[in-house]
């Protein structure tokens, strides 16, 4: 009986060892962890306070420099001398960021675990956004006038079912911008990231939106002085225009677009004397954001319906664009909600959105109301899909040559028959319909987001500044979610799969001439995949 009391005491000693030993651990675990964020913090501010000295500080006073021109008049044949005054525009130094301004909210409730807060003297939005993406995070939210906070998700602060106008508070640092309320917050969304000036040339080239006609005098831009597109980037950035146009050898024009300056001016041709290459800066263009979410009701649902890899994706975003309010989804997808998609969560019988994305054609669905049908050239939309597939749902992702070869076959005897019967189904629901040929939305993307909102029947989705928004829309088309274009350098349809694929176009082209529908489905056959097989 002694042997077995020892033993018993002996066992729970052991046992007080153990518990001591974990609680020791995870106090130390714990004290670790507070200094690493206490660090990140002080990493953050530390960067912040640096940009204290750079981008807020007012632009230095150019330059002058007095040179001297020979002029020969009409009137003698004789050199006459003449001054004029050249401004050297000064070099631009700081740290720029892209974010989108989601509008203002009642707070979430938050703590250290979802969100590293700091208060910053002298705030402005990007200071927060710049203090948000030196820890990661792809929101930044701004209260108190001077309070930051960051999350990876929108919800880790703001609660966007309810929105707020109680944002009064101007920022410290800059006085035409809000940092929130006493007790509401500002949302900001973090886009492509922040970059230091001066910028990188690969940077700026990246950044291009195409060659336009030189803006006129009533185009409401700016004209400056300076050597380089990357330096009028910059001089457009720092006086915060969303377009920078440069025409060489050495005029920078700073604006925005409107109707005296729009894709309309765009030019095939770069090399014309009267042309000028445009490039969308990192400032947003406030025309075409302030997107909401629609208040409950009970609209009129309008599907937006596609086959996977139609460009569904991208057709939701020029609607939010163009309308002001977030679309929803039939998927609940919480990587598109992260990226910026805030309608995707919304459960569709709740009535917060209006028009919906949705892959499935059903006829007999009683919550379908009307239709606008996005078709693509399948042969292009099943390689967009297939990557998506092959990369396990990464709407960006690519797959390489190995997959394409082992697996594609089989995605498009699966796939083409759900594509050929779409159109047929849309008829079969007897539902007003709106049908958008994909690539007739890339070509003139304008005129068919306009044709879009048009057929809306909320008049919630008409907005009284429409043109003023698809003006805006017209410098920012590529929108923050699209697969960057890389054509394929071979083609994965074999001559028994093209054939096929031919033959289901040739089915649903007759299913909508057959009934009437214009304009008529392009000629897909001919165009075949957009492929580039002469690369090696």
């Amino acid at each position: 009986m002694n042997i077995f009391r020892l033993r018993l005491k002996r066992f729970f000693v052991f046992l007080c060892l153990i518990g001591y030993g974990v609680v020791y651990i995870t106090v130390k675990r714990i004290h670790w962890k507070k200094s690493q964020e206490t660090t990140n913090i002080e990493r953050a501010a530390k960067d912040v306070h640096m940009m204290d000295n750079t981008i807020l500080l007012n632009p230095p006073i150019p330059t002058q420099k007095i040179i001297q021109t020979t002029v020969l008049t009409s009137f003698t044949t004789s050199k006459q001398f003449s001054t004029a005054a050249e401004i050297i525009e000064p070099e631009i130094k700081g740290t720029f960021c892209e974010f989108v301004d989601l509008g203002c909210f009642h707070p979430s409730r938050y703590n250290s675990r979802t969100g590293i807060g700091i208060h910053v003297n002298n705030m402005t939005q990007n200071k927060c956004a710049l203090h948000c993406h030196n820890t990661k995070q792809s929101y930044a939210g701004i209260s108190q006038g001077g309070m930051c906070v960051c999350n990876r998700d929108v919800g880790g602060f703001a609660n966007i079912r309810f929105a707020s106008d109680e944002c009064n508070l101007t920022c410290p640092g800059k006085s035409d911008e809000n940092c929130g309320g006493a007790k509401h917050i500002r949302a900001l969304r973090i886009k492509s990231g922040c970059f230091e000036a001066p910028f990188k040339d690969s940077f700026v080239d990246s950044r291009s939106i195409g060659c336009f006609s030189t803006p006129s005098s009533d185009s409401g831009f700016n004209k400056h002085r300076v050597n380089t597109a990357t330096r009028c980037m910059e001089r457009c950035e720092f006086m915060r225009h969303p377009v920078a146009a440069f025409k060489s050898p050495g005029t920078c024009f700073c604006g925005k677009m409107t109707d005296r300056f729009n894709l309309t001016h765009k030019l095939s041709n770069c090399e014309i004397v009267d042309a000028v290459q445009a490039y969308r800066t990192l400032v947003e263009d406030k025309r075409c954001g302030n997107i909401k979410i629609l208040p409950r009701g009970n609209y009129v649902r309008t599907w937006l319906g596609s086959c996977p890899g139609s460009g569904n994706t991208w057709t939701r975003y020029l609607l939010e664009k163009a309308t002001g309010y977030y679309g929803g989804s039939a998927y609940g997808e919480r990587i598109m909600h992260l990226s910026g998609f805030l309608g995707e969560m919304f459960p569709i019988g709740e009535g917060r959105t209006d028009f919906v994305k949705n892959h499935l054609m059903d006829p007999k669905r009683p919550d379908l109301q009307q239709v606008v049908l996005v078709i693509r050239n399948p042969y292009n939309a099943f390689i967009s899909d297939f990557h998506r597939v092959s990369t396990k749902g990464n709407h960006t992702g690519r797959a390489d040559r190995k997959t394409f070869d082992s697996n594609f076959l089989k995605y498009v005897q699966s796939t083409i028959d759900y594509w050929m019967r779409m159109p047929e189904k849309l008829l079969e629901s007897k539902k007003p319909f709106l049908i958008i040929f994909y690539e007739h939305l890339v070509e003139d993307p304008i005129t068919n987001v306009r044709k879009m909102v048009e057929f809306f029947p909320n008049k919630l989705l008409h907005p009284a500044d429409l043109e003023s928004r698809l003006a805006c829309l017209s410098q920012e088309l590529k929108g923050s979610y699209k697969r960057k274009s890389a054509k394929l350098t071979f083609n994965p349809y074999t001559s028994e799969m093209t054939k096929e694929m031919n033959d289901a176009i040739a089915y649903a082209r007759r299913t909508l001439v057959e009934a009437g529908v214009t304009p008529v489905m392009p000629d897909y056959e001919t165009a075949g995949p957009d492929v580039d097989v002469t690369v090696t």
